[in-house]
């Protein structure tokens, strides 16, 4: 439900070409980005506010997620 959990983490894969099980990790950088924002919306959704959302990835990417979701999130540190 909305606003219904304390705590969200994440460590999605990288889009780096990596084998995984049923992922294809060497997707188009629109097309990460647009599963990227997908998941990141949900996670938003699904946090209560004030609460802690932690999103792990390489540097580039990480800046690319911040942007995201400082439109949907209220922003508290890194």
């Amino acid at each position: 439900p909305d606003n219904s959990i304390d705590f969200a983490f994440t460590d999605p894969p990288y889009n780096l070409g990596k084998k995984y099980l049923g992922y294809s990790d060497d997707l188009d950088v629109k097309e990460y980005f647009n599963w990227c924002d997908q998941w990141l919306a949900e996670m938003a959704r699904v946090l209560k506010p004030g609460r802690t959302c932690a999103i792990l990835n390489i540097p580039l990417w990480a800046i690319r997620h911040f942007l995201f979701m400082e439109t949907i999130l209220e922003f508290q540190n890194w």
